[in-house]
């Protein structure tokens, strides 16, 4: 699978995600769940953590977090009044949304944008064995054993959750569940089978370039990504349509060059929202700036304006300024301050004149993991190290940062050379994804941190804890299991 194929899936998916929000299918579902759920937050906590892991495996985890969080915090709105029970809710709800995409993402290729990253180091360096991971082979070998993970972290939730005594304060009626959901899982189930059928015939047929490096399958890719933009943001939703399609495109073009402004606006507001602080003069600005500009716009292309300027395009089914307001940008800003810091600390002693002497970061962390593993220990306490080393490294750094560390460490380490490049990359890669404890460890985590209010730490980190080492263990294994064969 191609770099391109990669980006294709995950921008499709994206989209498809924000035409979920915008159908307000995550209210539907809210009201199926609490219909079938008969007042057990059990079933609740089980459906976001399987619905998190299967939508992981075809969309990417950050896209699926953006997705599921309005139907996350819809039930947690639920639930008494009482900030106990907000909280508690909150908090395995946010572990319930973390475990599932994680364990998601590691079930397919492109379910975490580390593992895309992976297969591109591989592809670019030629590393053997790179050009048979597809879609289709990394599925049939992931599904099962992430399946397993995702299993294992919902029986934590549980044991959890029968410490606590939550109650809904809304009983579910049945009267309110008038919702059919047959065509929007039609719709999503189509667009998943396009993506399988695409990528089963690339890991069969293995089709020859026909335009420059382009094959059949890329160009298919292009094709249906082009599809859902045509369709979502520039084929008009009622006559006249050539002048519509002709306001939607220049509509699209403004919201693309208008949108860091958007982005600083929704920052500020949340940044306001979670802390009490923030700059009341600087978003009135922004806002008026705004708009004025889109009014200017509508003026000239529509006799009767939007009543503000989060009105939707009425000619488009998706506005990508609406987008926007569905993405915690204040996760966002936590995990540049997280990847910021870290390049800071990473850079502390590491001269570019002295190349011979490492960073601080190396000293501290990696020179003792290599001395460690070359002291004689058993190949399968070696791999259980390096495994149970990335999964807490990656709560501190970030799961990226952890793998471009590590990964020519463990290369050039004498008791991992029996395991070849390709295996010890995914084997990084994989732990990299699996840390379920802090907020700061990844893009899932920091997102979901940032959409969620009241929630406890503590009772995050003690169910992370247990998941992390259930990984190692079972990462371990698998990785293993080809050579005690």
């Amino acid at each position: 699978m191609t770099i391109l194929q990669n980006i294709i899936m995950i921008t499709g998916g994206y989209l498809l995600s924000q035409v979920m929000i915008a159908a307000k299918i995550h209210r539907r579902l809210s009201h199926h769940l609490l219909a079938a759920s008969s007042g057990k937050f059990s079933f609740l906590l089980g459906t976001v953590l399987f619905l998190s892991f299967f939508l992981s495996m075809f969309f990417s985890n950050t896209v699926v977090v953006l997705v599921l969080l309005p139907l996350a915090q819809r039930l947690t709105g639920l639930f008494a009044h009482a900030e106990e029970n907000r909280r508690s809710a909150a908090t395995l709800l946010y572990c319930a949304l973390i475990f599932g995409a994680h364990s998601g993402g590691m079930a397919s290729l492109t379910g975490n944008p580390m593992n895309i990253v992976a297969v591109s180091i591989a592809e670019i360096n030629n590393l053997e064995g790179s050009e048979k991971i597809t879609f289709s082979s990394w599925l049939m070998a992931g599904f099962p054993a992430a399946l397993l993970l995702a299993s294992a972290g919902f029986f934590i939730l549980k044991q959890l959750l029968a410490r606590e005594s939550l109650q809904l304060s809304v009983p579910p009626s049945p009267s309110a569940y008038g919702y059919c959901l047959k065509r929007p899982v039609m719709f999503f189930g189509g667009n998943i089978l396009v993506i399988l059928l695409l990528s089963l015939f690339e890991f069969l047929a293995e089709p020859a370039p026909v335009a420059g490096p382009l094959n059949m399958v890329d160009i298919a890719y292009i094709l249906w990504l082009s599809t859902i933009v045509f369709s979502l943001f520039i084929s008009p939703r009622k006559p006249p349509f050539t002048r519509n399609t002709i306001i939607n495109i220049w509509f699209l073009l403004l919201t693309i060059i208008t949108f860091p402004l958007f982005a600083l606006l929704l920052t500020l507001q949340q940044l306001r929202q979670r802390t009490g602080f923030g700059c009341i003069g600087l978003e009135h600005a922004l806002s008026a700036r705004a708009h004025e500009i889109f009014g200017r716009f509508w003026s000239r292309h529509c006799t009767r304006h939007p009543a503000t300027i989060w009105s939707p395009n009425p000619y488009a089914r998706l506005s990508l300024h609406l987008m926007a307001r569905n993405i915690p940008f204040t996760g966002l800003l936590l995990m540049v301050a997280t990847a910021l810091l870290l390049a800071a600390v990473g850079s502390i002693g590491d001269d570019p004149l002295t190349p011979e002497h490492e960073g601080i970061l190396h000293q501290v962390l990696l020179s003792p993991v290599t001395r460690f593993i070359d002291s004689g220990i058993p190949r399968f306490l070696s791999l259980f190290f390096i495994a149970l080393i990335t999964v807490f490294a990656t709560e501190l750094l970030s799961n990226a940062t952890v793998v471009l560390l590590l990964l020519p460490i463990m290369l050039s380490s004498p008791a991992t050379a029996a395991l070849d490049p390709l295996s010890m990359l995914l084997l990084l890669t994989i732990t990299s994804s699996t840390a379920f404890m802090s907020p700061f460890s990844s893009p899932v985590n920091a997102l979901a941190f940032g959409g969620f209010d009241h929630i406890s730490l503590k009772k995050v980190l003690i169910a992370g804890l247990l998941l992390n080492m259930i990984a190692t263990v079972w990462i371990t294994l698998l990785f293993s299991l080809p050579r005690l064969l």
